[in-house]
């Protein structure tokens, strides 16, 4: 059951909320995850999701520094997990 309009996303520029944020995204990893951002309905999914950039507002609006802003490229390593069997050592 969809309590909202069908064209709530577009009327809201979900795309150039997504664009704007993946601009300011520090590695390619990142601007795809961006990119690839969907609207959910999963509740548990959501609250997952808020509590994560709840914790990372926190960080940014303490006087903690925050760790490791950019970091290596880290598709390929990704992709090896993927395979059953597959060491991130080599094969």
């Amino acid at each position: 059951m969809k309590t909202y309009p069908e064209d709530l996303f577009e009327s809201i520029e979900f795309d150039l909320v997504k664009q704007a944020v993946a601009k300011r995204a520090v590695t390619e990893f990142a601007r795809e995850r961006i990119s690839g951002l969907k609207p959910s309905t999963d509740y548990s999914a959501v609250t997952q999701d808020l509590q994560q950039v709840h914790e990372v507002l926190g960080l940014y609006q303490s006087d903690l520094p925050i760790p490791a802003l950019a970091s290596a490229d880290i598709k390929p390593f990704m992709l090896r997990l993927k395979i059953q069997g597959a060491s991130l050592d080599g094969p």
